[in-house]
């Protein structure tokens, strides 16, 4: 095995198992996840949610989960970090849809009612609220 093409244990890098893009769009900053979030990839998706905190100034911030395959206790971490984060400044604003991947693990662990969750992309810029978790 060679070090740079697996990751700890033979797993994929983080790289090849999250996929993160970041765009604004009607004054908000969007944070686009696919893949999976686990205690692998939950680094990057807390860095890629920080740099939009800093970046969004006072503007809202929408992380859209719904290209998440998995969600892990790891990743639940990284939104609350940002709801944290965020609570003072700006509005934070999760599009989970109803994937199952998603919206099963905050449901259980409490999380889906510590956010404002929303059904798509659109709805979030829009700050509409349509999701009951």
């Amino acid at each position: 095995m060679r070090s740079d093409q697996n990751g700890a244990g033979g797993a994929p890098p983080p790289e090849e198992l999250i996929s993160l893009r970041q765009d604004v769009r009607a004054g908000c900053v969007v944070v686009t996840v696919a893949g999976e979030v686990d205690m692998v990839t939950a680094g990057r998706l807390r860095h890629a949610v920080g740099t939009a905190l800093a970046d969004a100034g006072t503007s809202p911030v929408v992380i859209d989960l719904t290209g998440v395959s998995f969600l892990g206790s790891h990743g639940l971490a990284v939104l609350l970090e940002a709801r944290r984060a965020a609570v003072a400044t700006l509005p934070l604003r999760v599009v989970v849809d109803s994937t199952r991947p998603v919206i099963r693990p905050m449901q259980v662990s409490g999380v889906a009612e510590l956010l404002t969750l929303f059904h798509d992309v659109d709805d979030a810029v829009a700050g509409r609220p349509e999701l009951d978790a």
